[in-house]
């Protein structure tokens, strides 16, 4: 007896107690290593040399750029778009906008106004999938979204005051590509099969297009999709649009 209980306490304290504040402490010694470590890495990652036209230019785009990395967001602008904005340095500036490589880029994918693609969810998310009419009006909904031309051009400065989607660019074009492969998978499920010859497969994919369409709606009018992650821009205007792509205009 007289043993045990010298085994279970020490100077009226448990030895459990002693062996979990050893415990306590030498977890909070390796966080604190852990935490010192990653600092360092921090610190090295924020020191990345800024390119020379970054720094020496009076170019307002190498101007927006060097602001950028002192804002912490040097990684966030695309490598192509760097290049080209280096490559600019010293050059005179054309009308309309520069670096030519940034606009070419953005000018590849598709846009459609915010109004319009609202409006296209809003219908898309009404349709009942199981009759035929309403799968050739929902294909006809989302195909009709990429013939809208894009806003913007080499010498066309994007529309003040407009808001605009990009189809294609994260975080909305995965949205925009899901509904498209949800409704691709209703059109094969169904065929031509008649409302009245359906079954639970058929049921299930016309579920799937309705979450996909959701999950659209949600990122399109959510100002959160943004805030959690600002690099992955959801809506555009001029300002946006021209920071994002590191674009400068310049008028005749």
């Amino acid at each position: 007896m007289m043993l045990s209980c010298q085994l279970l306490s020490t100077h009226g304290q448990p030895l459990l107690f002693y062996h979990f504040q050893t415990m306590k402490r030498a977890a909070q010694h390796d966080a604190g290593s852990d935490d010192e470590e990653d600092n360092n890495n921090n610190n090295r990652r924020n020191t990345r040399k800024v390119p020379s036209a970054a720094v020496t230019s009076s170019n307002p785009v190498t101007m927006d750029l060097a602001a950028a990395f002192n804002n912490g967001h040097w990684r966030r602008v695309p490598r192509v778009i760097r290049n080209a904005v280096d490559g600019a340095q010293g050059q005179p500036l054309p009308r309309g906008y520069s670096p030519a490589v940034s606009v070419q880029i953005p000018r590849a994918h598709c846009w459609a106004p915010y109004d319009v693609v609202v409006s296209a969810l809003r219908s898309l998310s009404g349709r009942n999938l199981l009759e035929q009419p309403s799968r050739a009006a929902a294909r006809a909904t989302l195909d009709g979204l990429f013939e809208h031309p894009a806003p913007f051009d080499a010498d066309v400065r994007f529309p003040e005051g407009a808001v605009y989607l990009s189809l294609e660019l994260p975080p909305f074009g995965p949205c925009v590509r899901r509904i498209n492969n949800e409704l691709r998978r209703v059109e094969a499920t169904m065929g031509n099969r008649p409302y009245m010859f359906t079954d639970e497969n058929m049921v299930t994919a016309c579920v799937k297009f309705l979450e996909a369409v959701g999950r659209a709606a949600g990122m399109a009018t959510s100002a959160w999709a943004e805030a959690e992650n600002p690099n992955k821009q959801v809506l555009y205007d001029r300002v946006v649009f021209e920071e994002k792509f590191g674009l400068t205009w310049t008028d005749a």
